[in-house]
Formats: C-alpha cells, sequence, structure tokens
C-alpha cells in the first residue's frame, strides 16, 4: 500500500506540470498568470522531488526499508510545502499549491511511518 500511494505523488507531479503547460483554466488554480513566468523555474526542482519519491516507491515495493530514502523525501516534501507557504504567501497565488503539496506531505509521512512501523530494521552487516 505505502508502494502504491509513494507511486501516485511521484506519478502526480509530472501530470500536474503537464496540466499546468497545457491548460490556463488549471493553471489558474494554482499561480497567476503574472507570476507564470517566475513560477516555471520550479519545475526542474519538482522533477527531482518526483523522481526521489518514485524511487522510494521502487525500493518499498522490493520489499526493503528504504528509511533514509524515505526520510529524505519527507525532508524533502517538507521544504517543498514551506516554499510553496511563502510563495503563497508573498503573491496572489490561490491555496491549491499548498494544500496539494501539504497532502503530499502528509501522505510520505504516513508511508515512512508504515514501513518504519513493520518492526524490521536494516543495519549494515560487517564482513569478515
Amino acid at each position: 500500500m505505502a508502494s502504491a500511494l509513494l507511486g501516485v505523488v511521484a506519478l502526480g507531479v509530472p501530470l500536474g506540470w503537464a496540466a499546468l503547460y497545457r491548460s490556463v483554466r488549471f493553471r489558474d488554480w494554482f499561480v497567476p498568470e503574472s507570476d507564470w513566468a517566475a513560477f516555471q523555474v520550479l519545475l526542474l526542482p519538482d522533477l527531482a522531488l518526483a523522481l526521489l519519491t518514485g524511487a522510494a516507491a521502487v525500493v518499498v515495493r522490493t520489499e526493503q526499508r528504504p528509511l533514509g530514502l524515505l526520510a529524505c523525501a519527507a525532508g524533502a516534501w517538507g521544504y517543498a510545502t514551506l516554499c510553496t507557504l511563502s510563495w503563497t504567501s508573498r503573491t496572489a497565488a490561490p491555496w491549491a499549491g499548498l494544500i496539494v503539496t501539504s497532502i503530499a506531505l502528509v501522505v510520505i509521512i504516513v508511508c515512512a511511518r508504515a514501513v518504519v512501523s513493520t518492526g524490521e530494521t536494516h543495519r549494515l552487516r560487517e564482513t569478515s
């Protein structure tokens, strides 16, 4: 279940950007047209965030416990949420972007918690 949720979040990022580029009506939910040029600078960091989240989904799917990777993804989504909060409060941007990133952050945290709560931890093995 955690892998599927992480995959949905990871896939949602590029799909969201595709929708932003294709539809002015959709874009209006997230960014004022006057700020669109400045907003586009976030494309590459968001795609990196999607790759990080997708990698976590793949590793969880293989039944490994990528605690460091999940922590990194949660931290990155937390940072993205704070950046979105800053963007929203400093511009006339609608709140939809903050809502979406906040939901994604909660999903990542819940998934990380589910993976951690399985009780299995991996330690570095000493080689003889």
